[in-house]
């Protein structure tokens, strides 16, 4: 796949989930199981919660389904595989005998 339908694919994803439903990403990719049940997150969501806390609750779901969408795994996922920075350590200094 070329770069540029690699971008227009993707866009298309992002557009879908923010006009259809979370998960539409995801359908469209042929994960029938984790759309429907994003889909159905959404639509839960907004009963449950009402329309603030169910709006931030799809908002959230459409970012995640994106992102599995598109890299293979979830938002909590992105951190789990990013590396961990550590501070370079000092050789070891070598003993002269006295």
């Amino acid at each position: 796949m070329t770069e540029q339908t690699n971008v227009l694919n993707n866009g298309v994803k992002l557009v879908s989930e923010a006009l259809v439903s979370p998960g539409t990403s995801l359908l469209l990719d042929g994960n029938i199981a984790s759309g429907v049940t994003h889909m159905a997150g959404g639509v839960l969501s907004k009963v449950l919660l009402g329309p603030v806390w169910g709006s931030v609750a799809i908002v959230g779901l459409a970012l995640n389904s994106y992102s599995k969408s598109t890299t293979g795994s979830g938002l909590f996922g992105q951190y789990k595989r990013a590396p961990v920075l550590q501070a370079p350590q000092e050789p070891a200094k070598e003993s002269q005998p006295a």
